[in-house]
């Protein structure tokens, strides 16, 4: 860490997430989250139950991205003097949770999917420092 004033925080997550979920769709299926095995290439849970069936399970998803960042509402400045006291920071981030759990009826590269290939995912959270 370097002294200076900073605009931006960057926030990046553990890939494995559990989540239980009713996702709608637009064209009025609901997907629900379930139970998977990871395929063989280790990137995505794969659900033997179609995630159209009711009811959601909890089941571990793995996110398919590294995080994003967010804005201060002001400026964060770290000092010299902060740097050698190795002063310790909290940062608090605000986020709707709305949204943080998407799906489609067709999508292959996704966090949890069926054999049907309706999927699941978690985007990058949309964050604000504050």
């Amino acid at each position: 860490t370097r002294p200076g004033s900073y605009q931006y925080a960057v926030v990046t997550w553990y890939k494995p997430v559990k989540v239980e979920a009713e996702v709608p769709l637009s064209n009025d299926e609901t997907l629900y989250t379930k139970q998977g095995d990871l395929n063989d290439a280790g990137t995505q849970m794969v659900s033997p139950t179609p995630l159209n069936v009711a009811p959601a399970e909890l089941s571990t998803i793995l996110l398919n991205n590294g995080g994003t960042f967010g804005r201060f509402q002001s400026p964060f400045v770290i000092t010299q003097d902060d740097i050698d006291q190795r002063q310790n920071y909290s940062l608090v981030l605000a986020f709707n949770p709305d949204g943080i759990v998407q799906g489609s009826a067709m999508q292959s590269n996704a966090a949890l999917v069926d054999d049907d290939w309706r999927a699941i995912w978690a985007p990058f959270l949309s964050i604000a420092p504050v």
